[in-house]
């Protein structure tokens, strides 16, 4: 009786845990890309916003006020911009006053302020200087993501801090922000610049209700403030705000 040979195909010990190397090597990398693509996101977030700060403290160098509360606009700059839109005098307060973003108001500065940085060269963009909030038209893009753009408020945040000026990063739909960083990004921003704590220092984030952002929301936060953390490694959403140059909001 003859025995046939039989050639079996089959993958050995070593060759399986070469497999098994290459794949995890190519997991890490992709986990390596995208947390660089990431890194460098909110790197250029970062610039950004300093840019913005920068270009308003040097429009208050030169005009002696801040951009938006400008009470003599109109003046240098003439009544409209080369697009036929308004330019508005402020009222002078040292506040970027104006209603909740969103909507108009009698002193829509922090429109505005975005227009005449604009028109002074400092940043750069064509703002109309009112209306509601539109990413490229009144407030300037965010490389952040497609929704997301910067604009001024006036603020006391929910009565926790005195009324001062800050920049505003967040997502924008439908005219309005909706609080749409993700946490671990503004824990990011934060911890970069400021001090890593979401109700201090001069980079105040927090959510539109509790455990969101953070545990306890911001409106009914206990002294000290300095006790609360982002809920890092969450899935929630914050709004970051900057105050500007020599401020902090606490």
């Amino acid at each position: 009786m003859c025995k046939q040979n039989r050639n079996i195909l089959a993958f050995t010990l070593i060759e399986l845990s070469i497999v098994l190397v290459i794949i995890s090597l190519v997991i890490s990398a992709i986990t390596a890309g995208n947390y660089l693509v990431t890194n460098a996101k909110l790197r250029a977030v970062i610039k950004e916003t300093q840019d913005i700060l920068t270009a308003t403290s040097a429009f208050r160098d030169r005009y002696f006020a801040l951009p938006g509360d400008l009470d003599n606009a109109q003046t240098i700059f003439g009544s409209t911009d080369k697009n036929g839109n308004a330019i508005t005098n402020g009222n002078a307060n040292g506040l970027l006053d104006g209603t909740v973003i969103g909507t108009s108001s009698t002193w829509p500065e922090h429109y505005s302020a975005m227009q005449e940085l604009a028109l002074a060269g400092l940043i750069k963009g064509t703002y109309n200087g009112t209306g509601t909030a539109t990413i490229g038209v009144n407030i300037p893009a965010s490389s952040y993501a497609n929704n997301a753009g910067y604009f001024f408020i006036a603020y006391n945040f929910f009565g926790q801090f005195q009324t001062l000026n800050s920049l505003v990063f967040d997502t924008i739909t439908a005219g309005a922000n909706n609080l749409g960083i993700a946490v671990n990004d503004a824990y990011y921003i934060d911890n970069k610049i400021d001090d890593g704590l979401p109700y201090t220092g001069k980079v105040v984030s927090y959510g539109s209700a509790a455990n969101n952002c953070v545990a306890t929301y911001l409106n009914g936060a206990a002294s000290p403030l300095s006790g609360y953390v982002y809920l890092y490694n969450g899935t929630t959403n914050c709004q970051v705000n900057f105050a500007f140059p020599s401020f902090s909001f606490q």
